[in-house]
This record gives C-alpha cells, sequence and structure tokens, in this order.
C-alpha cells in the first residue's frame, strides 16, 4: 500500500509506558493501516513526530513497515523498515529512506538490532497492536487490516 495515500494520524504523547498485549498473536497476512499512533517519551519535550502516515505487510513471520511523518509541520520523505518477528521482539534487517524521524527515534540502529516488542492480533476487530521499546521510551501503533 503507498504510504502517500494513507491518512495523516495523529500522535498522541502519554505519560508513563504502553500497556503491552497480554498474549502475543501475529496477525494473519495481508495488509494494514495505521489508525492509531501513540508514544510514551523518556525525554520531557515529547516527541519529535507530530503525525504519520503508515502501512503495514505482514508475510509470516517478516513485516515490512512503510512510513512518512510529519515533524515540525513539515511532512518528511517516505521510510520504509523491514522487520521479522521474534518472541517478544522485532529484529530490524532492512530500512530505506534514511534519514527520518521514525529511523532515528522510533526503530534506531543499523541491520539486526533488535527491540523488545509485543504484538497482538484481535480477531474479532481486526485490529494489530504492536508496543515497541526504544531509547526514547515506549511506541504504541495500531493497524486495521485493510
Amino acid at each position: 500500500l503507498p504510504v502517500s495515500s494513507m491518512p495523516d494520524v495523529p500522535v498522541v504523547v502519554k505519560t508513563g509506558t504502553a500497556v503491552t498485549p497480554t498474549t502475543e498473536i501475529l496477525p494473519p497476512d495481508g495488509d494494514y493501516i495505521l489508525v492509531q499512533a501513540s508514544t510514551y517519551p523518556s525525554d520531557p519535550s515529547g516527541s519529535p513526530v507530530a503525525k504519520l502516515r503508515a502501512s503495514l505487510a505482514v508475510k509470516g513471520s517478516k513485516v515490512i513497515l512503510g512510513t512518512q511523518a510529519t515533524k515540525g509541520g513539515t511532512l518528511e520523505t517516505n521510510e520504509s523498515f523491514t522487520f521479522t518477528f521474534a518472541p517478544s521482539a522485532i529484529v530490524k534487517f532492512c530500512q530505506i529512506g534514511m534519514p527520518g524521524s521514525i529511523g532515528a527515534y522510533w526503530f534506531p540502529g543499523g541491520e539486526g538490532v533488535k527491540r523488545d516488542a509485543m504484538l497482538e492480533w484481535n480477531a474479532a476487530t481486526n485490529y494489530f497492536t504492536l508496543v515497541v521499546r526504544t531509547p526514547f521510551g515506549d511506541v504504541e501503533l495500531v493497524f486495521v487490516k485493510s
């Protein structure tokens, strides 16, 4: 799914840490659209990302995340990441479109970087929640199957 056609989703800044899903359930293969984004920054100045466009493609344990952030009122260029799901983690093995705010703040580091993460597929609502622990605080992204 082309990120440029995705809706702008406001990034809600929250305090504390994200509530992590209680069980880890992988979503079915397919395409997903971002519907909610929250950040729990460890820095009191808040999140540098004000809005986010994102799509997600899932194929087995591989995920391709396409993003476009709005920072300081400016729409940034597209960034694309490929991750694999591991138990309670995601591992980045490809990144295209740097530099950008998403890569710098939410998914920093090169190929092979492993981040604590929890994910949950809710079949009743078709929502997929991804909570990632970053050096800058937690990020919670909620997607719906397209």
